[in-house]
């Protein structure tokens, strides 16, 4: 959420087999709060071919969702993220490193309820895209809270501590990436660019 009535997503969270899905739809919150999309406005660079750097969209609710703040979104051409950690949170599939992928949540004991959050450094933002690796503890660059977003994260955030006053502010959207194994490679829409940022803001000022 990153305003009182917005959100902004993966396009590919609002495409099933290359068409735009209908609205109304419900999305659920962190907080458990439920919140009706009315309308929802495609990135126009997306298409199911696209790379992950333009694979966002801008929801519209029909309310403000109960109890959920808002977050604003991160200006990465005035403070670049390249170096900094994120915090990404998601609802997916959830395992150890590994070989082999984590089994899906519908099939976990916790089911897909649970909101998971993990840490990582971004190493990379060419092609309008956040990139950041899963680096394998014993080698001394993990972090405590080292994770990778996989199947069921896709449009979740990317949080950046904003560097004044410490707030999470949304860098990016989950849209792309490898799992599961030390080395993997994941990708998040960089919804903070200057390019991205005035699209969706003035997506928003025009549905207003």
């Amino acid at each position: 959420l990153i305003d009182t009535l917005h959100a902004v997503t993966a396009a590919h969270c609002v495409v099933e087999d290359g068409e735009p899905i209908d609205t109304p739809f419900s999305v659920t919150f962190g907080n458990g709060a439920s919140a009706t999309v009315t309308e929802f406005y495609i990135n126009p660079c997306y298409d199911d071919s696209a790379v992950a750097g333009v694979d966002f969209a801008v929801l519209r609710f029909g309310a403000q969702p109960a109890g959920v703040t808002p977050h604003e979104l991160h200006m990465g051409d005035d403070e670049p993220e390249k170096g900094k950690t994120i915090t990404i949170v998601g609802w997916g599939d959830f395992g150890p490193a590994g070989p082999t992928r984590p089994i899906e949540c519908a099939d976990a004991p916790t089911g897909c309820s649970q909101l998971r959050r993990g840490h990582n450094v971004v190493t990379s933002t060419s092609n309008n895209a956040l990139r950041y690796t899963l680096d394998d503890p014993s080698g001394g660059e993990a972090l405590p809270l080292e994770a990778l977003a996989w199947s069921g994260d896709s449009g979740g955030p990317a949080f950046i501590a904003d560097a004044s006053s410490g707030q999470l502010r949304v860098a990016g959207v989950n849209a792309a990436g490898d799992c599961c194994a030390y080395g993997s490679v994941d990708e998040y829409a960089r919804v903070s660019s200057r390019a991205a940022t005035a699209w969706i803001l003035a997506t928003m000022d025009a549905v207003r």
